[in-house]
C-alpha cells in the first residue's frame, strides 16, 4: 500500500511505539491519552512540531523512568525525521500512530515486565 511507503506513516508509527508505553489502565500518566493521543492531529500538523512532541514523550519516559524500554524505538525514530524524504502530512503520520499505538498485545509471558502489562507486552505482530 502505497501510505505504508510514506515517511510521514513511518514517522507517525514509530512515534506511535514510543507513546505506547503510556496506553493503558495501568498508565503512570492517567491523562497521556486525554491530552496527547486525543489531540494529537492539533500536536503534528508540521515535521516540527512532530520533533517537539516526540521530545515531550522522551521526557515524560525518563521522568517515569520507562525510558529504557524505548531506545531502539527512539533512536529509530529520530533516524527517521532527519532522513525524512518528500512533503509531510499530518494524516498520514497520524495514521501510523494509531495503527501502532493500538495494535493488539499478546498477554505478557510470565516473570517479565514491570507490572505495566500493555507497555510490557509484545504485539501480535512480533510474536
Amino acid at each position: 500500500m502505497e501510505i505504508q511507503d510514506s515517511s510521514s506513516y513511518q514517522v507517525g508509527t514509530l512515534l506511535g511505539q514510543l507513546a505506547r508505553q503510556f496506553a493503558g489502565p495501568k498508565s503512570p500518566i492517567k491523562s497521556f491519552e486525554k491530552n496527547y493521543v486525543g489531540l494529537l492531529s492539533r500536536r503534528i500538523t508540521t515535521l516540527a512540531e512532530v520533533v517537539r512532541l516526540s521530545n515531550e514523550i522522551n521526557q515524560k519516559l525518563v521522568m517515569h523512568e520507562l525510558g529504557h524500554f524505548t531506545f531502539r524505538i527512539s533512536h529509530n525514530l529520530a533516524e527517521a525525521i532527519k532522513d525524512f524524504q518528500g512533503t509531510y502530512n499530518k494524516d498520514e503520520c497520524a495514521f501510523g500512530f494509531f495503527e501502532s499505538y493500538f495494535t493488539p498485545v499478546s498477554p505478557k509471558k510470565e516473570g517479565a515486565g514491570d507490572g505495566n502489562d500493555h507497555a510490557a507486552s509484545v504485539p501480535e505482530s512480533d510474536v
